[in-house]
């Protein structure tokens, strides 16, 4: 992942964290890979306005999910992807969600070792927490 990206990736997430930790408003990170034309846009409309979208690359979506605990995140990360499919059928989306982590810098390393989990295992239709990761060999 390019430089620039993981930059403003920071950003966001020290920005998440600062909520945390002065208001106690606690969220989800949901990293959303698909292999069809989904535009940022189209998951702004499917989202809450509370909630932030941030463009990886054609295939991957950071998502903060404000105000959600990670049980609650699967069932709206299922309601995004059943949205986003109603839309665009010919889509087939894995959603990994990860949850909130003091050291931002694990956390980024994390979000390059899933889009790279990702790329290589084509086992989409799943709706995943960060224990994915606990089997990936780079």
């Amino acid at each position: 992942m390019k430089n620039k990206i993981l930059n403003k990736l920071n950003k966001l997430l020290n920005r998440e964290w600062y909520l945390y930790k002065r208001y106690k408003i606690k969220s989800t990170y949901v990293l959303m890979n698909h292999n069809g034309n989904v535009k940022k846009e189209e998951i702004l409309a499917v989202l809450r306005e509370s909630d932030d979208v941030f463009e990886i690359d054609e295939n991957n979506f950071f998502i903060v999910l404000f105000f959600t605990e990670l049980k609650k995140s699967f069932k709206a990360v299922q309601n995004i992807e059943y949205k986003l499919n109603k839309k665009n059928s010919n889509n087939i989306f894995a959603i990994s969600t990860f949850r909130n982590k003091i050291d931002i810098e694990d956390m980024l390393k994390k979000i390059t070792d899933t889009i790279n989990y990702l790329k290589k295992n084509k086992s989409f239709n799943k709706i995943e927490d960060d224990e994915i990761l606990l089997n990936y060999q780079p």
